[in-house]
């Protein structure tokens, strides 16, 4: 074996580390100087508005439910405490909406529905509102 090939096996790697410390100990200099900065904030302030604030004027959604009835067993609609007749219950519901959106400009409503029901009947609900031009939300039971 010759003396070159000596050397190369007996060399270590080595990693010079001084100028990665020093970035971070600048950085971490910077950090300190600007945090008790950053902290204070500026005071802003906000124009007054006109407006009537939502919580001045808190209207409640309807709530409209589909649960099951305990004599019937059959499904039945209710918006609020008022329960759409049997016959044609969406026709009912989508004609009492548009009469209360007549009266009243922004109607919403809250839908809830039990998880006995197939989805299309939620759907169905869900256009009977739309199509009065309510604005419609899903709720928990």
């Amino acid at each position: 074996m010759s003396l070159l090939a000596k050397r190369r096996g007996n060399e270590e790697a080595d990693l010079n580390v001084t100028s990665l410390v020093d970035v971070t100990m600048t950085v971490l200099i910077m950090f300190i100087l600007i945090a008790p900065v950053l902290e204070q904030g500026l005071k802003i302030e906000h124009p007054a508005s006109d407006a009537v604030s939502s919580s001045e004027n808190p209207e409640e959604p309807l709530v409209i439910s589909l649960t099951k009835s305990k004599e019937t067993g059959y499904g039945v609609i209710k918006l609020g405490n008022t329960v759409m007749g049997p016959e044609k219950p969406f026709d009912k519901l989508y004609q009492t909406l548009c009469e209360m959106k007549a009266q009243k400009k922004d109607l919403a409503v809250i839908i809830r529905a039990d998880a006995d029901f197939p989805y299309e009947y939620v759907i169905r609900l869900m256009d009977a509102a739309y199509s009065a031009g309510a604005a419609v939300g899903l709720g928990d039971k």
